[in-house]
């Protein structure tokens, strides 16, 4: 969700890259065998295995077109950044088209938060081709969507991001439609004063399946501030907290002072949740995370 130029879509694929990669050793399934190859001194994920971590594990959706595109062309140099092994290259072919051939399909142009059902709500929204073009409705169960995701397991897994941090009034001179449409579409949203994240949190859950988990960088208001109550409420009711991570620096973000917090929700309602209070430097925080 909001996956920008695919920051997190690249750690993510590192992430499982490195478990697919220990599973195998750990398991040395024979149908796994295709997906490696073993060099001097260790085994490591071959081209088919990357493709196929790309094809079938990293979703993504974005409004801004050109931060789709440099997600997709991110994730094509990942298929092909492997220096320790100089696999034939034959398989990649010109410019790619073999082995690249599909390579970022699963990062979607459209926005995250509104989809076709807008147009029954708001049927004027399709008289404005400015306002709806730059609206980018996205369904997500639809065929331009990830439909064989929800077929199939009945939503995601994982969903990993940092939404924006927006008050949703500032859409309403631009896209006032859009502006309507999420303090009616989501339970969160409807009174006050409304960041954006809070939809985003409320669509994120709304997305995953009945086990699934979701991980967000959150600005540390949210736990206490109005605009946060009603999703606060949804949290809680269901007891889908799982884990916060509160961050003592302000350093998290090259250049920029910032706080925030990881969220950590489970959508299978776990009986405990987690508190850790993080104050080391921004330079030992993945170690200590992992």
């Amino acid at each position: 969700i909001a996956c920008g130029s695919g920051v997190f879509a690249i750690e993510a694929y590192d992430y499982i890259e490195e478990v697919f990669r220990e599973s195998f050793l750990a398991s040395k399934k024979a149908d796994f065998q295709k997906y490696f190859v073993a060099t001097n001194n260790d085994v490591i994920v071959n081209l088919l295995g990357k493709k196929a971590i790309m094809d079938n594990c990293i979703f993504g959706v974005d409004i801004d077109p050109e931060a789709v595109e440099v997600a997709k062309m991110s994730l094509s140099l990942k298929i092909v950044d492997t220096s320790e092994y100089l696999e034939s290259y034959n398989e990649i072919g010109i410019f790619g088209n073999k082995i690249l051939n599909g390579i970022g399909n699963n990062i979607r142009c459209g926005n995250s938060l509104v989809e076709s059902d807008i147009l029954g709500i708001f049927p004027t929204l399709a008289d404005n081709e400015e306002e709806l073009l730059k609206t980018n409705i996205f369904d997500w169960q639809s065929e331009h969507g990830f439909n064989e995701i929800f077929e199939q397991k009945g939503g995601f897994d994982f969903i990993i991001g940092n939404p924006p941090y927006v008050e949703v009034k500032n859409y309403n001179v631009d896209l006032p439609f859009m502006h309507q449409y999420i303090k009616e579409k989501f339970s969160s949203s409807k009174n006050g004063k409304i960041d954006l994240a809070i939809p985003f949190i409320e669509r994120g859950i709304g997305l995953l399946n009945s086990s699934g988990r979701l991980g967000f960088i959150v600005q540390k208001r949210f736990f206490k501030t109005e605009y946060g109550k009603k999703i606060r409420e949804i949290i809680t009711t269901s007891n889908y907290l799982s884990s916060v991570i509160d961050f003592e620096t302000t350093s998290i973000f090259k250049d920029r002072i910032t706080y925030v917090a990881l969220l950590l929700l489970d959508k299978s309602s776990p009986d405990n949740f987690s508190f850790k209070l993080f104050n080391g430097s921004a330079d030992t925080l993945a170690s200590q995370l992992r």
